[in-house]
């Protein structure tokens, strides 16, 4: 979640690509052999320090930094597994949760909708995340209606004259006139 990692960069994650002393973060390897690094929190900085140290004797000499119960290197479909398990532990004391799919992408997708509801440019969120092209960002980061309202309080309506006569300018008989005229040259 820290980082919006794609499964297969969670995958193919090595010891040597992460800096847990400060300024702590994780070089990841994306889509098209490009490298981002991502700063990490305090939190995963000591979650990752535990699991490197506590991992099998046996996976010591590993390069990558996840690995499965048999100490093997984690798969994509070991990663959905693990989320699945959880999601489905959620859901227990979280109803909303069972009616929802939870994947990875979920996760990823959670932490750019976290990064802009936190007021993040989302040029920001598109390099965090890994992403090409800007409108890949756009694609799945949608404004939730929390943000949408957050955004129409810092703004004023515009300045309206008040229609004649009690009725809204929009029916006024030259408008009505004007969208029965355009209707019929439409049909």
């Amino acid at each position: 979640y820290n980082t919006g990692a794609r499964a297969q960069e969670v995958v193919d994650l090595k010891i040597n690509k992460l800096r847990l002393e400060t300024p702590c973060q994780v070089k990841l390897l994306g889509k098209g052999r490009k490298e981002r690094a991502c700063p990490l929190w305090p939190e995963t900085v000591r979650a990752l320090q535990s699991y490197i140290e506590h991992r099998e004797p046996s996976a010591k000499e590993c390069p990558l930094v996840f690995l499965n119960a048999k100490g093997k290197p984690i798969t994509r479909f070991g990663i959905r597994y693990i989320v699945r398990k959880y999601a489905a532990k959620a859901a227990e004391v979280c109803a909303s949760i069972k009616a929802k799919k939870v994947s990875p992408h979920t996760v990823r997708h959670t932490t750019g909708m976290h990064l802009l509801q936190s007021g993040n440019d989302i040029t920001v969120i598109k390099d965090w995340l890994g992403h090409a092209d800007l409108n890949t960002a756009h694609g799945y980061v949608e404004i939730d209606m929390k943000t949408k309202l957050k955004a129409l309080e810092t703004c004023q309506p515009p300045k309206t004259k008040t229609p004649q006569k009690g009725r809204p300018n929009w029916m006024k008989p030259g408008i009505l006139e004007w969208l029965e005229d355009l209707s019929k040259g439409a049909g």
